[in-house]
């Protein structure tokens, strides 16, 4: 009889045992969901980068292209009336090809 009790108690304390070890791979296992969660959430976030970088590059020649086209505009070297409606209508073209390109630039930063 005292046998089978410490048989019990053996068989009590691997049991607790067991439990504490399925604690800690359960734990493991939402670590390692964690870190995949992490791993893809880092890849979002490198991809965002890029696109914001790309839209500030977009941004930034569309601007120069604007001041181009400003000083050939306003620089006095072009005479011509219809030369200068054309070449402010570009402006204009360029201006709000920048607010589009600014708006996607904003939604890239917002990610």
């Amino acid at each position: 009889l005292y046998r089978l009790q410490e048989v019990d108690l053996e068989l009590d304390r691997i049991k607790g045992r067991l439990d504490e070890i399925k604690a800690i791979l359960s734990e493991s296992q939402e670590l390692d969901q964690a870190r995949i969660e992490l791993e893809e959430s880092l890849a979002h976030l490198k991809e965002a980068e890029a696109e914001s970088r790309s839209a500030e590059r977009f941004v930034a020649s569309q601007r120069s292209k604007i001041e181009e086209t400003d000083s050939k505009l306003y620089g006095g070297s072009i005479t011509s009336p219809k030369e200068l409606e054309d070449l402010q209508l570009e402006a204009m073209s360029l201006r709000r090809h920048l607010g589009t390109l600014e708006d996607r630039l904003l939604e890239a930063m917002m990610r």
